[in-house]
């Protein structure tokens, strides 16, 4: 028992390393999403589906503190009346990581199935967005066309 300051400092780096290494993943989501949606959503509705995708993962994201309190009282045994006294509490430190960890991996699981049926899915998206601009395209330029001639 002990902290990570009492911990060897190669302890120290694989913790850093793993933090880093998830922040980076959760932040390549978003920029994940921004690509797809770019690719595949028409311009015209592009503010709509962004605040719509940042609607949804705020809300989702509101539920995840509410949870992993559940989590750590019902299911991990926190006990709060240990946890305020001040001396250290492992076990209640353990249940609280422990709903932390739940909330957490049931997120990227849940994040993969959705890139995986987007892996899928992505593909034809793109082209059938490709193909609705190029025919919006050409008929924009067919009736520029058609204005020039009636002038």
């Amino acid at each position: 028992h002990g902290n990570i300051t009492d911990s060897p400092s190669h302890v120290m780096l694989v913790y850093c390393f793993t933090f880093f290494i998830t922040g980076t993943l959760i932040a390549s989501t978003m920029m994940n999403n921004n690509k797809m949606f770019s690719d595949v959503v028409p311009r015209e509705k592009y503010t709509y589906v962004y605040a719509l995708d940042r609607a949804i993962e705020g809300t989702f994201g509101a539920f995840g503190q509410p949870i992993v309190g559940w989590l750590a009282d019902h299911i991990f045994h926190f006990d709060p009346s240990r946890a305020n006294t001040l001396s250290c509490s492992p076990e209640d430190a353990s249940s609280l990581a422990q709903g932390i960890y739940s909330v957490c991996a049931s997120g990227c699981v849940i994040c993969f199935l959705f890139y995986s049926l987007a892996h899928y899915t992505y593909p034809s998206d793109r082209k059938r967005t490709l193909r609705a601009t190029a025919a919006r395209s050409q008929a924009s330029k067919s009736a520029e066309s058609s204005d020039e001639q009636n002038l």
